[in-house]
C-alpha cells in the first residue's frame, strides 16, 4: 500500500486542501408545487475530514461557482483543489484560476474569482476509487439524508437546516 499525499498528512488550517463532488438527485417541490431536483456539492477537507456541504439547483458550472462563491466565504480560500473530471469542475476551475478571456464567462464571475489561483488536480477519468477522499463522506452524507427526511419531498428551504444539521453531525 502506497503512501498517502503530503497534503493529507502535512499540518494545514482546515480546509486548506479540499475535495469535492457532487451527489445525488435529490427530489423537492419549489414554492409554485412544482417539482424539481437539487444536487448536493460536498467539499472535504483533505486533513480533518470536516465537510461543508452546499445544494445547488443544476449541473451547471456558473451554479458550481456560485457554490464554491459560498464556500469560500465561509470557510476561506484552499490551496489546492481535488475532484473528478465532470465538465462542471473542469471549466470551473479554469475560470476560477483566470485561464478563460472575458468573451467565455461574465465579467462578474471573472471579476470575483480571478483573485483564487488554486492547485487543482483531477483524478483519472472513469476511476472514481480514486476520489476516496469525498466519495465515503458522500455515503455517510447520503446515509443521513434518507434517515432524516425518508422518501418525502421537501422544499428547499427546509433542506437547508437538514445540510447544515448534517454537517454538524458528521463535523462532530
Amino acid at each position: 500500500m502506497t503512501d498517502l499525499p503530503m497534503k493529507r498528512v502535512t499540518r494545514s488550517r482546515p480546509f486548506q486542501h479540499i475535495g469535492l463532488d457532487y451527489f445525488a438527485p435529490i427530489p423537492i417541490y419549489e414554492e409554485n408545487k412544482e417539482h424539481a431536483d437539487v444536487y448536493g456539492c460536498i467539499f472535504t477537507c483533505a486533513v480533518t475530514r470536516l465537510i461543508h456541504l452546499e445544494v445547488v439547483s443544476d449541473g451547471t458550472t456558473e451554479k458550481f461557482l456560485t457554490a464554491f462563491r459560498r464556500f469560500v466565504a465561509r470557510r476561506g480560500k484552499p490551496q489546492s483543489v481535488t475532484c473528478d473530471n465532470a465538465s462542471t469542475f473542469l471549466l470551473g476551475s479554469n475560470i476560477i484560476n483566470d485561464k478563460l478571456d472575458g468573451d467565455t464567462m461574465s465579467k462578474a464571475i471573472s471579476y470575483a474569482m480571478s483573485n483564487h489561483l488554486i492547485e487543482r488536480h483531477h483524478i483519472t477519468p472513469y476511476s472514481p476509487w480514486q476520489g476516496g477522499l469525498y466519495e465515503r463522506l458522500i455515503k455517510s452524507v447520503k446515509h443521513a439524508l434518507f434517515k432524516a427526511i425518508g422518501k418525502r419531498i421537501i422544499s428547499r428551504e427546509l433542506l437547508y437546516p437538514f445540510f447544515a444539521e448534517i454537517e454538524g453531525c458528521i463535523n462532530s
